[in-house]
């Protein structure tokens, strides 16, 4: 006879798997689909559960509201609803981005409904393009004090007995001193708000008068948003509330704020781009850089070029028509966004130009068709490779052409005034590439340049040149010339601190920096007196931390610019800082720096993913942009833009990406760590520091991990592991214990 000998190992891998198929039961059970359109009348069916009324007070020296039972604590101040609390809490209550001037918001909530509310355009800036823009912008007010009331609902048998508080009439004063509506680096963004209360004694309603005031448009926009932010909706009285009294002065400090979207690697509707602007107009950001085409795909519709479009677009449907553009240029202005379009050259060019040698027209692109990278390096910094071919003269024929269709779409409705802003693009030219081709290599034989880039770049550096000297004389000649703004070119080659002089004029240019926030070329380029938009990819690159779409199948599986940079990053990007850090004055050359842009390059995300990637970390972007805060941090930014998500997600309909829990926008001040895995050393001594500098444990936590880092103990749990270990022994040993006890049985007998 067999004797089957079982371990302990045996019993504890059985009892594991039990247990696994357990929860896996659990978790796995789902409801037949059949069923699922039952749910809504079985959900509406079911009584609502009674839950406790919380309320919460404003705690004046931490500018936080506290929840406390309704029965305990309660105050004549206290606020049944956490909404209106955060409206009124702190100097500056939930708006976002925070004002940069005067901040005063009484803590009293005055209700009114929606239709007692009514606006009046101060006379005396008459306009019919100016009336019809405010006009629009009140319209856009009232949905979204609409989307308010309709995002929360209550079932009415829940709701706690409150006494119904009086109604009051609101008028809201709108007074713009200038009607021009035109959008530059100049434009003046700033508004006043007041909000004063009238009580009218006896009489059945209050008198509430708001008065929005700005020197232009773009300023009392901002103010009807920032208005919109002060009101909230009581659900529990269903009406809207306004705080009794406030002033507000504010003005951005930078001109240039914006977010750039890339189109051309992944395809976004019409409709998709919208809803980015929109995303912009809640942070008060006011630029959208559109990076529209790629050497990857060719979507802008030419009227004048139709083959680039025809070699170059993904599909039929995946193409923007003029008057598209147009359509979005007009839904921009409307929300103070300025569309500004790039086409970018000489890089970045394939697909859309391959046409050249069938239509007789030459190579208009070099290295397309080759491979991008093999064992001597690549051709492009990601495929396919493909630059414009500056040799060619009819690449300069269609640059014109080109040029005139995009100063056609990208000017405004009734507009005859030339853009003020245009970006060019120029980053990552790729020298091997133009060696390659021998029309470009007898070119500069002819210059009497070396060709071999193993000797010299010179050569290639000065073609550079050339083009875009050439390139921006067409653009201007397009464009009426005239930029009154400048033309925008990325950091490049061709702008090293070394020879920039002698190829670009500062008073034409203004340099994007999209190098880390250390580079030493920023205070450089600043004493040349050239202006800068700052973009430095250590923490304003929102594509950053992803996995690595080109992969070689060995090491971290990390997209280059990792790791992913969070809000607190973006917030903390503090360019006053990063001046000062490299020896830079910020009084004499603060000045050239006309703002920033968060980049959302698309190789890895597209009009259904980009939503979460660009929000909440474009708002804290924003507000470092509008406000930057040099006394106060990220931490005292948080439960404002808690309560700024909340509100993009649940009133404006953004898919904005979660925070943290819910519990810590109900609970402020509740979510901190003193832990160095969650906040780093540097943070914790210097926590407005303006780079994300990684943090290691300590030492001691180094070494050999814990049991609580056990799969075992993370599956189960400490108790239940002990008790299934001890089982087992006991199943298994029971025999050895009972021969044990015998033998100790026989040595006492005998």
């Amino acid at each position: 006879m067999i004797k089957s000998v079982q371990s302990p190992v045996f019993f504890l891998v059985s009892a594991i798997l039990c247990y696994s198929n357990i929860l896996h039961s659990v978790h796995s059970f789902e409801i037949p689909a059949s069923s699922d359109k039952h749910i809504p009348s079985l959900r509406r069916n079911i009584k609502p559960v009674n839950l406790v009324n919380w309320q919460w007070n404003c705690d004046p020296f931490q500018s936080k509201c506290k929840r406390f039972h309704e029965k305990i604590h309660a105050r004549n101040d206290s606020f049944h609803y956490l909404e209106g609390c955060k409206s009124v809490c702190g100097t500056y209550g939930s708006i976002w981005p925070q004002p940069t001037g005067q901040s005063v918001i009484q803590h009293e909530l005055k209700a009114f409904n929606i239709e007692d509310l009514a606006v009046k355009f101060d006379p005396k800036s008459t306009d019919q393009f100016l009336d019809e823009a405010l006009t629009e912008s009140w319209s856009i007010f009232s949905q979204y004090l609409a989307l308010k009331a309709s995002s929360i609902k209550l079932p009415s048998q829940n709701l706690p007995k409150v006494i119904q508080s009086k109604r009051a009439h609101v008028l809201v004063k709108i007074s713009v001193k200038t009607k021009n509506l035109r959008m530059n680096l100049n434009t003046d963004e700033s508004y006043d708000l007041t909000v004063n209360t009238r009580i009218q004694g006896e009489f059945p309603r209050d008198e509430i008068i708001v008065h929005v005031s700005a020197n232009s448009y773009y300023g009392a926009r901002h103010g009807l948003e920032t208005l919109s932010q002060l009101i909230t909706f009581d659900a529990i009285e269903n009406c809207h509330r306004i705080p009794a009294k406030v002033l507000i002065t504010d003005k951005p400090k930078y001109p240039y704020r914006g977010i750039l979207l890339d189109t051309s690697r992944n395809f976004y509707s019409v409709a998709s781009i919208k809803r980015i602007i929109d995303g912009l107009s809640y942070s008060k950001l006011n630029v959208l850089h559109w990076h529209i085409n790629d050497q990857q795909s060719f979507p802008f519709v030419s009227e004048r070029v139709p083959n680039l479009t025809f070699y170059g677009a993904y599909g039929p449907d995946q193409v923007y028509y003029k008057d598209e553009i147009k359509g979005l240029v007009m839904y921009a202005r409307q929300r103070g966004v300025l569309l500004l379009p790039e086409m970018d050259a000489p890089s970045h060019a394939a697909y859309g130009w391959q046409f050249g040698p069938e239509a007789d027209l030459g190579h208009l692109v070099t290295c397309f068709g080759q491979d991008w990278e093999d064992e001597s390096g690549t051709l492009a910094a990601e495929p396919p490779a493909g630059q414009l071919n500056p040799v060619n003269e009819n690449v300069y024929k269609i640059l014109e052409d080109l040029y005139m269709d995009f100063i056609d779409a990208f000017t405004p409705m009734h507009s005859k005034e030339p853009l003020s802003l245009f970006h060019m693009g120029g980053d990552e030219v790729n020298f091997k590439c133009w060696a390659k081709h021998a029309e470009i290599r007898d070119w500069l034989s002819n210059q009497g340049l070396e060709t071999d880039l193993n000797f010299s770049s010179e050569g290639y550096l000065y073609l550079w040149s050339v083009f875009q000297e050439k390139a921006f004389k067409l653009l201007n000649k397009a464009n009426k010339n005239k930029f009154q703004d400048g033309i925008i070119l990325w950091t490049s080659e061709l702008t090293k601190p070394s020879h920039i002089s002698r190829f670009l004029d500062p008073s034409k240019y203004i340099i994007q920096v999209w190098t880390t926030g250390s580079d030493a070329l920023i205070g450089e380029l600043l004493k040349q007196k050239y202006r800068l938009i700052m973009s430095n990819y250590d923490a304003w690159y929102l594509d950053c931390g992803y996995d690595a779409w080109l992969y070689t199948g060995s090491g971290p599986e990390n997209n280059w610019c990792s790791p992913y940079k969070g809000w607190k990053t973006m917030y903390k990007n503090n360019m006053q800082k990063i001046l000062s850090s490299q020896g830079i004055d910020w009084s004499t050359y603060g000045k050239l720096i006309m703002g920033g842009e968060a980049t959302m390059w698309s190789e890895q995300s597209d009009e259904f993913t980009v939503e979460p990637k660009l929000w909440p970390r474009g708002c804290a972007f924003a507000e470092r942009l509008w406000t930057d805060p040099q006394e106060t941090g990220w931490r005292e930014a948080e439960q404002r833009l808690l309560e700024h998500r909340r509100r993009l997600v649940h009133e404006r309909g953004l898919h904005a990406d979660a925070m943290m829990p819910e519990f810590c926008r109900q609970n402020d001040g509740e979510c901190y760590t003193l832990k160095k895995q969650a906040i780093s050393f540097e943070d914790q001594m210097n926590e407005r520091a303006f780079i994300n500098e990684p943090f290691t444990l300590s030492p001691e936590s180094q070494g050999v991990p814990s049991l609580k880092s056990h799969f075992f103990y993370q599956l189960l749990g400490i108790k239940t592991l002990i008790f299934l270990i001890f089982a087992a022994c006991f199943i298994v040993r029971r025999r050895s214990i009972y021969l044990f006890i015998r033998n100790i049985k026989f040595m006492s007998i005998n």
